[in-house]
């Protein structure tokens, strides 16, 4: 097919640069392309080009050609084409436009007064004569640049400024005041703040700017008018210690003055001021910025500065007690008075010493009256306050109590004489008292209305108020009558405690018959005592006398009981020595030296009278000594010591000894016995049973032999012991793990060593051979190296070795597991003990580092 082309091409981006790009991209003909350019490139591929017309010729790899020929554009010269109109005499009025041709637009405008636009044109305006840069840039970056200027008419105005500056911060007296020259007049101002005098006056401090126009119409600007201040006139409080108590003078103020102009002056309301002192002939103002030694109050100062700038305020000091009252109470007693009444109950009935670091300032305590209804107890709120309004509060205790006897009268009554044996009446007393008379009660003698006793009888009456202050009156009750009653004998009591006494009476005067009676209700069988005898006649009047029954006196006894050692025992004693010596005694039981716990009776006898003495002794027993096992911990493992147990030990007399130490290795045995004994010898024992895991061990053991090259070894066996789930781990010669299966098979000949671990951790090894079998010589033929006698054999084997010592020796049962294995022996000879073993049939292996003999023998 005929050459063509697909050219891709990028126009140069401004008037006069090189930087268009061409691939022509041909296709068609026979490939393998070259391309000739009619500037001389050979590329179809091409860059860095300037704009025209160019024509290039594309041959293919088999000489056929085509020509072609390509356009790259350039944008047209870019122009600003600016047009400037200048400022008139009013001024500010010029204006500089900008219309471009060429380049690629829209187009950017840059001007040198900041101005930035976008578009097919820019005009900035309202301008001052002068040079104005203009910047254009159009899409593809490229860019003019151009300056102008814009003429300005002449104008003579000009001004100067004057400013006076603010002496105090934060006050408008501030002035600024203007010059003016070469004016057409009248001239006008107009200041930033809108004022429009030709002086600014009562200015804050500020920046400012005024316009100044002439009637020529010529304007000026003076800006950056800056009306400054002083610093802020301050004072900064450092610290400031509150008075410890109302009264104190330890509280200070130590402040901090700044800004102002300096040269400070500073007065306070309690007379502190600015001192002088001179130094080396320098005068030093000293101003009063520490107060201290003050008391509670506030505290004004006034400071001014080098401008008379004024500033004022105030510190109060406060009383800074933090301190409770700390009170103490006491119950107080309040008296009810003649009246039964009494005011209420004052702080100081309760205070017990209450104090408060400043002094107690007041006391909130407040009781009402009390009267005789109030006899009691009362709990009253007591509050302490301090002047800095600390307080504490607590309850006193108010009794209020009635100390005033009342008083009893028994009427003008002193004696009352009769000869009447009948009742007798006799007017009652009267009592009074400041409360209630609770009671009047007889307290001795006989009540009115009854009949009295011959002779003189005492009467006291005794009124008793309710808080039981009491008083009392008597008179006496003289009975005159001839009635007696007399003892006629008294049999006194045969032995101590007996009820065999008696007692004979006569009465005599009065009336008879005589009714005779006793306080023992008779008088007979009566145990030894005082008894009253009244009697009385057929008029009723009655006589009394007293009689005195005695008795001999007590055995006297020592009696020394020993109580049992241990519980249920019988080695108590009770011990028994009488007084006087012709007594005997005796015990409610078979032996008094040989006594368990129990109360038993002793019957004292006097040999001569035969009274009897009863006593009743008891004979005491320890708590039984027991030992209580806690807390059992069992051992892990077979052969481990890690068992451990308490014991708490109870009842017995006194301190106990543990009187045996548990043995060794009392873990593995899984039994120890404590013996415990208290200090009365008291004995008792204590096993304690441990659960011992059974230990890891193996059983029916087969070993098979690996061929020679072959991995075709095992050892198959039983394991039993340990707890739980157990875990296995064969290992080589070489301690690298083979297999973690109970049973070893797949392996080559060699030592193996299996631990097996169960959940405790506890773990045992065995050792095992697997042989190499490479040649076998039965013995059952002739082979003159090893000599076995005797065969059959009951309990020894015995091996001779002709030629050389083999590696090891192993006895097999007749399925092949292995029995015994010995190893390591460098003796020309070798017991085998077989007196443990089954009879039967079982065969020898003897490894050589060439080959194994294996020899049957007959155990019988």
């Amino acid at each position: 097919t005929e050459i063509q082309i697909d050219p891709g091409i990028d126009h140069v981006t401004c008037f006069e640069e090189e930087d268009g790009f061409v691939d022509l991209n041909p296709f068609g003909g026979g490939g393998g392309y070259e391309c000739m350019w009619s500037d001389g490139g050979d590329d179809c591929v091409r860059d860095g080009l300037s704009g025209g017309l160019y024509f290039v010729t594309v041959t293919d790899q088999d000489g056929c050609t085509n020509v072609f020929d390509l356009e790259i554009f350039e944008p047209n010269l870019l122009e600003l084409n600016i047009i400037v109109e200048d400022e008139s005499m009013a001024g500010n009025d010029g204006s500089v436009t900008s219309t471009p041709t060429g380049g690629t637009a829209p187009y950017q405008f840059d001007w040198s007064n900041g101005v930035t636009e976008f578009g097919q044109s820019s005009t900035i305006d309202g301008l001052t004569g002068g040079d104005y840069t203009l910047t254009v840039t159009d899409q593809n970056d490229c860019q003019t640049e151009a300056t102008v200027t814009v003429s300005s008419e002449a104008c003579l105005l000009d001004a100067t400024s004057s400013i006076i500056d603010v002496p105090c911060f934060g006050d408008s007296t501030g002035m600024i005041t203007t010059t003016v020259t070469g004016e057409a007049d009248p001239v006008s101002y107009l200041w930033s703040d809108g004022s429009t005098n030709a002086n600014l006056s009562n200015a804050p401090a500020g920046v400012y700017s005024v316009v100044i126009t002439d009637n020529a119409g010529c304007s000026l600007v003076l800006d950056q008018l800056v009306v400054s201040q002083a610093d802020e006139l301050q004072v900064n409080l450092l610290s400031k210690e509150d008075a410890g108590c109302a009264d104190a003078a330890d509280g200070s103020i130590i402040i901090n003055v700044f800004g102002g102009v300096g040269d400070y002056d500073l007065t306070w309301s309690n007379g502190a001021m600015n001192d002088t002192t001179i130094v080396q002939g320098d005068t030093i103002v000293n101003i009063p910025d520490t107060l201290l030694n003050l008391g509670v109050g506030v505290y004004v100062y006034s400071l001014f500065d080098g401008n008379q700038c004024f500033k004022t305020d105030s510190f109060t000091i406060i009383n800074g007690d933090m301190e409770a009252p700390i009170l103490l109470l006491e119950q107080g007693t309040v008296y009810l008075d003649s009246m039964g009444q009494a005011p209420g109950a004052t702080f100081d009935m309760v205070d017990a010493g209450s104090s408060d670091n400043c002094g107690i300032d007041s006391v909130a305590f407040m009781t009402p009256d009390f009267t005789c209804a109030d006899i009691a107890s009362f709990d009253f709120q007591v509050e302490l306050f301090d002047a800095a309004g600390n307080s504490t509060r607590g309850f006193a205790t108010v009794n209020v109590i009635d100390t005033i006897n009342p008083e009893i009268d028994c009427g003008n009554i002193t004696e009352i004489e009769t000869n009447s044996c009948g009742p007798l009446n006799y007017p009652l007393p009267t009592a009074t008292d400041n409360c209630i008379v609770d009671t009047i009660q007889l307290i001795e003698g006989l009540p009115s209305g009854v009949a009295f006793p011959s002779g003189t009888t005492i009467v006291t009456y005794a009124a008793i108020d309710e808080c039981g202050n009491s008083a009392t009156c008597s008179f006496n009750v003289i009975v005159d009558i001839d009635l007696e009653i007399q003892v006629d004998s008294i049999i006194n009591a045969s032995c101590f405690g007996e009820s065999d006494g008696s007692i004979a009476v006569s009465a005599s005067g009065g009336s008879p018959p005589y009714m005779i009676s006793s306080s023992g209700g008779a008088l007979e069988d009566l145990q030894a005592g005082e008894y009253i005898i009244s009697v009385v006649d057929a008029n009723g009047c009655s006589a009394t006398t007293t009689a005195i029954i005695t008795q001999p006196n007590p055995f006297e006894q020592r009696v020394d009981v020993t109580d049992v050692s241990c519980n249920g025992g019988t080695d108590g004693i009770i011990d028994l020595d009488a007084f006087p010596d012709n007594v005997s005694w005796r015990i409610s039981a078979v032996d008094h030296t040989m006594l368990s716990a129990g109360l038993y009776v002793v019957t004292v006898t006097e040999e001569g009278s035969g009274c009897e003495t009863i006593q009743f002794y008891t004979v005491d027993e320890p708590e039984v000594l027991e030992v209580e096992v806690t807390d059992v911990t069992h051992p892990s493992c077979h052969d481990s010591e890690d068992c451990m147990f308490s014991i708490s030990i109870s009842g017995g007399t006194g301190s106990v000894t543990i009187l045996n130490d548990p043995a060794e290795d009392f873990c593995a045995q899984g039994f120890t016995l404590l013996i415990v004994e208290d200090s009365n010898g008291c004995v008792v024992e204590e096993g304690i049973l441990f659960n011992v895991p059974d230990s890891i061990g193996v059983s029916n053991e087969a070993i098979t032999d690996a061929n020679e090259g072959l991995n075709d070894g095992s050892v198959m066996l039983d394991v039993e012991g340990g707890t739980g789930t157990l875990s296995y781990q064969w290992t080589n010669e070489s301690g690298d793990i083979v297999s973690t299966d109970q049973d070893l098979t797949g392996v080559a000949g060699g030592v193996y060593l299996l631990s097996v671990t169960d959940e405790n951790g506890c773990q045992n090894s065995f050792e095992y051979v697997v042989g190499t079998i490479t040649s076998t010589v039965d013995l059952d033929e002739a082979d003159d190296r090893i000599k076995v006698y005797p065969n059959p054999a009951s309990d020894i084997l015995n091996l001779k070795f002709i030629e050389s010592i083999p590696q090891t020796i192993e006895l097999l049962d007749i399925s092949g597991k292995q029995v015994q294995l010995i190893r390591n022996f460098n003796t020309d000879s070798q017991v085998i003990d077989l007196t443990d073993m089954a009879s039967g049939i079982y065969f020898v292996r003897i490894s050589y580092d060439e080959d194994i003999v294996l020899k049957r023998i007959s155990k019988i």
